[in-house]
């Protein structure tokens, strides 16, 4: 019971203190609203934020999941004699259109779901950072790079019907910079990053 109300009396003190338009308390609401993205167990969940008062601007560094890693797969077009669907791994050619996919899906996400959660309406725009800890296939060593970054008015996210887009057209279309296929793990500079 202690430690409950400890953790109430903590949300209280943000949720005033995000009331009152503080800098590190709109921060920490957009970490909070981005944690609670039901993401399979296996993407990491280390996202930062920092919110400027000034620009207006939040930029969020997300973790990417290295999806090599992780197995993908489909379900057969023949079942077993109890009705059970059988999987198969995918192709390499699906696993390359799935991750590529599902990259941009998470960027997109997470500036759908800081923009929509905007209550104060103290964001003039959004910027996400998307980076990967992964094994570099040349050297074999351990990299934590930016592989993805996007920045994008509020405005211009509010009036995207993210139902209804392909994930990288829309990506493209708010100037997202990437390699072609992010997958392939080829750092990018972010567009925008705060000291």
């Amino acid at each position: 019971e202690a430690a409950r109300d400890a953790n109430t009396k903590r949300l209280e003190k943000l949720k005033s203190a995000y009331f009152e338009k503080n800098a590190e308390a709109i921060s920490m609401h957009a970490i909070l609203v981005l944690r609670r993205i039901a993401y399979p167990s296996v993407f990491p969940r280390d996202i930062d934020a920092i919110y400027d008062p000034e620009s207006k601007i939040i930029v969020i560094d997300h973790p990417l999941p290295d999806l090599d890693s992780i197995p993908i797969f489909k379900e057969k077009k023949s079942r077993s004699p109890f009705g059970v669907a059988d999987l198969a791994p995918i192709t390499s050619a699906e696993r390359r259109q799935i991750t590529d996919d599902v990259l941009y899906m998470i960027l997109l996400r997470t500036l759908r779901d800081v923009a929509l959660s905007d209550d104060l309406n103290v964001l003039n725009a959004i910027a996400v950072n998307g980076r990967m800890v992964y094994k570099d296939k040349a050297t074999g060593q351990q990299r934590n790079e930016y592989l993805m970054s996007v920045l994008a008015t509020a405005e211009q996210i509010r009036n995207i019907d993210f139902n209804n887009v392909d994930p990288k057209t829309c990506f493209k279309a708010l100037k997202g910079i990437s390699s072609a296929k992010p997958s392939q793990c080829v750092p990018v500079a972010p567009i925008i990053t705060f000291n």
